[in-house]
């Protein structure tokens, strides 16, 4: 009624009289509102994040602060599809030729295009992941040749155990190969 409100996609500086200015929200472009006593922006769109929009999201790179839709894009690790992207996040060369991506957890390779030891899938077909291998706690997993990196096959049980999942006693040995893990003569 009397303009103590600041309109829709401004927000109230505290410097100036009578409380402060209405000034234009600072989104870079990527949200029309912000909260109007602090300015931290709402709903930050074309994959930006942070209080101005100014961050890429998880698995995205670029400059978030151009004001363009296009200032962040998606890191192609191993494909450049949010089904494939395992990315938390990427550098791209100023000629957009090569690709360093910082992986997830389970991932590995300079596009995090391989499982890493103890997961195995396909993350370079699309809808494909890493998962771990089910191998009943009875493998090393810092070891790449623990299970296979495709299937999740089990190759190198321990603790005496053997079978697909490492889930049986080894010949010549009882006992519980999956709780008590203890497989002994």
């Amino acid at each position: 009624m009397s303009c103590e409100e600041c309109a829709p996609g401004h927000y109230r500086a505290q410097t100036g009289p009578y409380g402060g200015y209405c000034v234009p929200c600072n989104c870079n472009g990527h949200s029309e509102t912000c909260d109007p006593l602090t300015g931290k922006c709402f709903d930050c769109q074309h994959s930006t994040t942070g209080d101005h929009c100014e961050k890429c999201i998880t698995g995205y790179h670029g400059d978030a602060t151009g004001g363009s839709p296009y200032d962040c894009l998606i890191c192609a690790c191993p494909l450049p599809i949010a089904s494939n992207n395992f990315a938390n996040s990427c550098e791209v060369s100023p000629d957009g030729l090569n690709i360093r991506c910082e992986c997830q957890e389970g991932y590995y390779g300079a596009r995090c295009q391989a499982c890493a030891a103890g997961y195995f899938g396909t993350p370079e077909i699309q809808g494909g992941s890493c998962q771990p291998c089910g191998c009943s706690g009875n493998i090393d997993t810092s070891d790449p040749g623990s299970c296979d990196s495709i299937t999740g096959e089990c190759l190198r049980c321990l603790n005496n155990t053997d079978g697909p999942a490492c889930n049986l006693c080894a010949n010549g040995y009882f006992g519980d190969a999956v709780v008590i893990k203890d497989c002994q003569v």
